[in-house]
């Protein structure tokens, strides 16, 4: 397997669900050769699932570092460095740059790391995306397939 798409985040946080549901979205129409999992952020189950691969594209709900930043269904693909330097982070206890930063450690790094992230309005328990990040679905389910698309080329 050298291409995945990782679903990230916990369905039981409204928005932090958007992973899993973009990740359904783009398994409807996977190109051969892609696998696509969904996890939790669990560092252990993103190490598992992007190990080996030549491109790990990764869907995650993102909060902005400033409240005014956030546009809540926003999707912007960049890297897991991008991430970090822009102070985004997701709900989890452990964020994507410190497991990239695990697995840089214990060599158990994809070769490239695409992150597609969709600004988050509401991650509070609950069941069911908001109504711009649930609107943002197809949006980041296409940013994903050009990714996947840009590989494949």
């Amino acid at each position: 397997m050298t291409v995945v798409v990782i679903g990230v985040g916990n369905e039981l946080r409204r928005d932090d669900g958007v992973g899993p549901a973009v990740a359904a979205e783009v398994a409807r129409q996977c190109p051969p050769g892609v696998r696509v999992v969904t996890c939790a952020v669990e560092p252990t189950a993103i190490l598992d699932a992007w190990d080996g691969t030549e491109l790990a594209v990764i869907v995650d709900a993102v909060s902005s570092a400033q409240p005014t930043d956030v546009r809540a269904g926003r999707v912007r693909p960049c890297t897991v460095a991008d991430v970090a330097d822009a102070g985004g982070c997701g709900s989890h206890e452990m964020s994507l740059p410190q497991i990239y930063a695990l697995g840089r450690a214990l060599g158990r790094v994809p070769g490239r790391v695409v992150v597609v992230a969709v600004d988050a309005a509401d991650v509070g328990y609950g069941v069911g995306l908001s109504a711009p990040v649930a609107a943002a679905v197809p949006a980041a389910a296409a940013a994903v397939h050009a990714e996947l698309g840009r590989w494949r080329g």
